[in-house]
């Protein structure tokens, strides 16, 4: 944390990691882990990952996540919340299902990391 005086802009993501390969979007206290596991990624299988630091979820930096979706084709959302009416399904279901074009671009399955379980 700086120490003058400083402000997050609402609704702006901050990307502290760019790559290619998956769009990782984390909140609060998973954003740390996640950079130690794209880093993990990074260097043992050579992926490497989007990470997007929402910073403010209402309002959500949509086209952040949405622009990163559609150049990775791979998302991965990392919340504490429960799996059920969370963060990680307002995200996912925001970027696969509400989405056409962002959901034309989609790999695979989203895989959704929260508090209660993994789904894929």
């Amino acid at each position: 944390v700086p120490d003058e005086y400083y402000t997050i802009p609402l609704g702006q993501a901050a990307m502290p990691r760019e790559g290619d390969d998956v769009t990782v979007v984390a909140f609060g206290q998973m954003v740390g882990r996640a950079a130690q596991a794209i880093d993990e990624l990074e260097a043992e299988l050579g992926i490497t990952c989007d990470l997007i630091d929402p910073r403010s979820t209402s309002p959500l930096d949509e086209e952040t996540i949405l622009e990163s979706v559609r150049a990775t084709g791979r998302l991965v959302v990392v919340d504490e919340s429960p799996p059920r009416c969370g963060l990680t399904a307002d995200v996912a279901a925001m970027a696969v299902f509400l989405t056409t074009e962002a959901a034309n671009q989609i790999n695979g399955a989203a895989l959704s990391i929260d508090g209660g379980w993994v789904a894929q």
